[in-house]
């Protein structure tokens, strides 16, 4: 395997790799965004990801390798009661009996307003999906970004899967963090306990993880910051008060930001969020984010380190901790952050754009390793061997989406992300490859 010499990670360079070729995994004419990857625990072969397909009308399609990513078969999302056939916002995992999950939200083709929360699963590869909704929508009300996890311990509610999402009340001008759990695979579901404390607050972008121990984390986005709370397994969870995990001190920049996003040179049509993934470590929990950098104009990734009670590491205040600083001179934006913790090797991975360090207008999707559960970082290697390109004429107004993926076992990961190097014959295009750990070049 070859490092990417520091020459290379501006965009504009020729960027080296460590690992295997890139794959085009969507492979269809038309735009794909909002990538998600899951890898199975025990059988790092087994992998599967979903993205919305723009193709013909919004929906969600799945993909699904049994080879570690080398060649993938797709299908679109399994219909589901309602008969709609419109869909956003896909997320998926695998648990280690090979159950896989899959949710989306389902509903209207022009508008949010009805959108509901679904689930589906299968026993495997090959099985056939089914669905089931943890939720109800009433009018004036919809579900948004919704996140699913699995309890892989060997506690008492081992294989337990959760779904979060936000719970939007129009009418009222406000939401609500939800979770909802399943302890018969997805088939059947609890009544959905809230997270967030305020009322009549605005809440966003739930995600959820589970520890070895079985405690639930959700991390989510509200006008004060980037927010945490967990609660212990049991037969209902009950969540304690949310805590403050950043502040952001940024302002929203324009209507579509709603409570959190910035706009970023090389996404003009949509902002970009934070994106807070709660990564479960034998330390606690590392909570993975983009925000402005203090005091300048830049995004940048970040890493939050707390115990599992969730206090600040060794009592002190937060302290942001910069994901892989870009090595040269320069702006740089670094922005759809994504992460995944790799169980076999206890590698930490946070995968992103980055755009820079010219006019911040092409961004090419790296990755960056952790061995200390995010105290330090290794330097970006690139997933992306090009630059996209989001600012050209007739590109989607949402750009790369407003996420993108990453998943780990057995020391290699898988990065998934919206690529345009194909744009003009195909469309926006989804893509992947191997990094291998053994790669990557730690700080001594």
């Amino acid at each position: 395997m070859i490092l990417l010499t520091l020459a290379s990670v501006a965009c504009g360079g020729k960027a080296k790799h460590a690992g295997s070729r890139e794959v085009d995994v969507s492979n269809r004419v038309g735009n794909q965004t909002h990538a998600t990857i899951a890898v199975q625990p025990g059988r790092p072969s087994i992998l599967l990801a979903a993205s919305v397909d723009r193709t013909a009308q919004t929906t969600t399609r799945l993909y699904s390798s049994v080879n570690g990513g080398r060649t993938w078969t797709s299908t679109l999302r399994p219909q589901t009661h309602s008969g709609n056939t419109c869909s956003i916002d896909p997320a998926v995992t695998i648990d280690r009996r090979g159950r896989q999950f899959f949710t989306f939200l389902d509903g209207a083709c022009q508008a949010t307003d009805g959108a509901r929360v679904y689930v589906a699963h299968r026993n495997g590869p090959s099985g056939a999906w089914r669905t089931a909704s943890p939720s109800a929508v009433g009018p004036g009300e919809f579900d948004d970004n919704p996140s699913v996890a699995v309890d892989d311990s060997n506690g008492d509610h081992a294989g337990r899967l959760y779904a979060a999402w936000a719970h939007f009340d129009l009418p009222r001008g406000r939401s609500a963090i939800l979770v909802a759990q399943s302890d018969d695979a997805g088939r059947s579901w609890s009544a959905p306990v809230r997270v967030s404390d305020d009322v009549d607050s605005v809440y966003e972008h739930a995600i959820i993880g589970v520890a070895n121990d079985g405690e639930v984390y959700v991390t989510f986005v509200a006008p004060r910051g980037i927010l945490i709370d967990r609660a212990r397994p049991g037969d209902r969870l009950r969540f304690g008060k949310d805590v403050l995990v950043d502040p952001l001190n940024q302002l929203s920049t324009g209507a579509l930001c709603r409570t959190s996003g910035v706009r970023v040179a090389a996404q003009p049509g949509d902002c970009v969020r934070p994106i807070p993934t709660p990564l479960i470590t034998p330390d606690g929990v590392t909570v993975i984010f983009s925000a402005i950098r203090h005091g300048t104009d830049q995004h940048a990734v970040f890493a939050t380190l707390l115990t599992p009670q969730l206090t600040r590491e060794g009592g002190r205040a937060a302290r942001r901790i910069p994901v892989a600083t870009p090595p040269t001179p320069g702006k740089y934006d670094q922005f759809l952050p994504a992460a995944a913790l790799d169980a076999t090797d206890g590698v930490l991975w946070a995968c992103f754009y980055r755009a820079g360090p010219q006019d911040r207008r092409t961004a090419r999707f790296m990755c960056s390793g952790s061995r200390d559960y995010g105290r330090t970082w290794s330097t970006a290697v690139a997933a992306a061997s090009v630059d996209s390109n989001q600012t050209l004429p007739n590109r989607p107004p949402d750009g790369f989406g407003a996420w993108e993926g990453v998943a780990a076992a057995g020391g290699v990961a898988h990065p998934i992300w919206t690529d345009t190097r194909r744009f003009a014959a195909r469309g926006e295009e989804i893509y992947t490859r191997a990094l291998k750990a053994t790669a990557l070049r730690f700080p001594d």
